[in-house]
């Protein structure tokens, strides 16, 4: 799609979308007035990629819409945390999918878009993260999972 809108800054509107991590901490919803980070729980997070991202990190990632803005929202977590990730994921008829994918080359699993299946979801315990990542495009900030629920 978004090769047919014709140039390189409308593509990267549409490829982009703003970090919910970077949103929360201009809000002051990451950090308190002691400098603490903030508990973030999330009841319910719809996943729409993971992946390994070394040899001990994970990611996952989600769009969540906050006042009537989608935002892309990077949620890290430890291969200590992975056998918990995989029991805590619903519908667990895709648990087993996601970890297969997540063992073996490109060890990335993306929701397939055109399947009636039902997206996969996870209730995350979390913190911001201590990075701000920038590139050419974008800035964000992934939160750290402290457990899946």
């Amino acid at each position: 799609m978004a090769k047919l809108i014709g140039t390189q800054s409308e593509a990267i509107k549409v490829t982009f979308k703003p970090d919910f991590g970077v949103h929360c901490l201009r809000l002051g919803f990451a950090i308190d007035k002691d400098k603490k980070k903030v508990q973030q729980l999330f009841a319910t997070i719809d996943i729409t990629m993971v992946a390994l991202l070394d040899e001990s990190t994970y990611s996952l990632q989600s769009y969540i819409e906050m006042e009537e803005v989608i935002f892309f929202a990077t949620f890290d977590f430890s291969k200590e945390l992975f056998e918990s990730f995989i029991e805590h994921l619903q519908p667990r008829s895709i648990a087993s999918e996601i970890q297969t994918a997540l063992t073996s080359q490109p060890f990335k699993w993306f929701r397939d878009l055109e399947s009636n299946n039902s997206s996969p979801f996870i209730a995350i315990h979390s913190e911001i993260g201590d990075t701000v990542h920038t590139n050419e495009n974008e800035s964000y900030a992934p939160f750290t999972v402290k457990r899946f629920m």
